[in-house]
């Protein structure tokens, strides 16, 4: 009986890699070409990583989303940690640009950190726009740090809109596909009852024939469940560690 794939440890990624793997491995095996089962089943494999694939990157652009929201509210708060120091300066010349700086500012707040990315999108924008009127240069160049901040800001939300164009387009084109976690299991079903099970009845029924896809197969099961073994004692260390550390005091 032939390997099968881990149903329970194996990450997203790891069943992805599997599904590309088998599919690159059976475009090798042209005899089997002729097997209609063999090859409507390797092209299910296929296009379920396909889908895998596209979904994860999906996923690990909404993560890289909320990373660019991040540094762009940080950025908001740094020019308005300065807008609010500049205004209360007790330097005269200095002071009087800094209280136009915190007007502009707080005409749209530090709240607008915790508007939804559209909003808080737009509301960027217009204090940009606010900020880059040609009367407002000379002060913001008397006031140490301002300009740098302003620019920061600029620099998060031009990313942040960039990053964010990618995943709507992304969005849009697979509107009506599953994310990756709910393709996860039916490709290990596909995969673990369908093809190896399969292949373990036409070793039988025709070795010679079979074997060596079905041996080839193995291997690449056998390497990913290594993988999974291996990367599952290295993640089970830290916890023995701390539960050490625990016991110990």
């Amino acid at each position: 009986m032939l390997t099968r794939l881990s149903s329970t440890s194996a990450r997203i990624t790891e069943v992805g890699d599997a599904a590309e793997r088998l599919a690159v491995l059976f475009k090798k095996h042209e005899k089997l070409h002729e097997d209609k089962f063999l090859v409507a089943t390797m092209d299910e494999i296929a296009t379920l990583g396909d889908k895998i694939t596209e979904a994860t990157r999906r996923d690990n652009v909404l993560s890289k989303l909320e990373e660019l929201d991040l540094v762009r509210d940080n950025a908001l708060r740094v020019l308005g940690k300065l807008a609010s120091a500049y205004e209360v300066i007790p330097v005269d010349d200095i002071r009087v640009h800094g209280e136009k700086l915190a007007a502009i500012f707080n005409k749209y707040g530090i709240k607008m950190t915790q508007a939804s990315y559209s909003e808080e999108s737009n509301l960027i924008s217009s204090l940009l726009k606010d900020l880059s009127v040609k009367s407002l240069e000379a002060g913001i160049a008397k006031m140490p740090g301002v300009q740098q901040a302003i620019d920061t800001v600029r620099d998060a939300q031009a990313k942040f809109a960039e990053v964010r164009a990618d995943y709507e387009h992304t969005q849009n084109v697979q509107a009506a596909s599953a994310n990756a976690t709910s393709l996860r299991k039916p490709l290990v079903a596909l995969i673990n009852g369908k093809l190896l099970t399969y292949l373990d009845a036409m070793c039988v029924a025709s070795p010679e024939q079979y074997k060596p896809f079905a041996d080839d197969c193995s291997k690449i099961i056998t390497s990913i469940n290594a993988a999974v073994k291996n990367r599952s004692k290295k993640e089970a260390k830290p916890k023995e560690m701390k539960n050490e550390g625990i016991e110990g005091m």
